[in-house]
């Protein structure tokens, strides 16, 4: 799993997405870790705290299941990936909707069945002022568990099969997003993700059978 994450949030990064530092390091080199530890082997992804940026310092950060006053274990409950939207368009503007669209499209041609609520956040780099927090846990989960679905509901669906322009236009609309923008952006994105996956170097680091799980995925979602 950290070589599928760390592919993942780099290809990210080369499609435009906002996201962190990371870097795949070997795990028997991480101090602290408790003796004996079962998972200690391979690697580790490591990530540095975007809500940390100097010593001393702390940025404050709220995932969305904090925004809406729900309770972890309903995390996969409760809203909509249209609900998210309405927040960062009026918090945000087109700047965070736009980035949000781009995560979206991304989400739902690897096949990350793991969006839920906690995993999508704003950030107050002034401390006054929300922002969409960089994307984090962006992993390819279908490989895993073949048969699942998103973790929220876009556009009055959660099929990875059913996700294609037309149901990025509901979903803007329904949202009260302008539609244009979303569609126009879900269709670049995802012409950017196939362009991309057959040569991007990371994904080489990938167990062979992820990969082909993955290419296998992007066939059926029709974006």
């Amino acid at each position: 799993m950290p070589e599928n994450e760390y592919a993942m949030m780099t290809l990210a990064r080369a499609v435009g997405i906002h996201v962190p530092d990371v870097r795949l390091v070997a795990t028997k080199d991480i101090g602290g870790l408790p003796p004996d530890l079962p998972e200690a082997f391979g690697n580790s992804l490591a990530v540095p705290r975007f809500d940390r940026p100097r010593a001393g310092e702390r940025v404050h950060i709220e995932d969305f299941a904090q925004v809406f006053g729900i309770y972890p274990q309903r995390k996969y409950l409760r809203a909509s990936y249209g609900n998210i939207a309405r927040v960062l368009w009026l918090e945000t503007g087109e700047e965070g909707v736009t980035e949000y669209t781009r995560r979206l499209v991304f989400n739902a041609l690897i096949g990350n069945a793991n969006a839920h609520l906690k995993n999508w956040s704003l950030i107050y780099p002034d401390r006054r002022v929300p922002r969409l927090a960089p994307a984090y846990d962006l992993i390819a989960t279908i490989p895993y568990l073949p048969n699942d679905q998103l973790a929220l509901s876009l556009g009055d669906t959660k099929e990875f099969a059913e996700v294609g322009l037309e149901r990025f236009r509901r979903f803007a609309e329904k949202a009260g997003l302008p539609v244009r923008l979303v569609v126009q952006t879900a269709r670049d994105t995802g012409a950017r993700v196939r362009e991309l996956w057959p040569t991007h170097e990371p994904l080489r680091a990938m167990p062979q059978r992820i990969h082909e799980a993955v290419t296998a995925h992007m066939r059926t979602v029709p974006l």
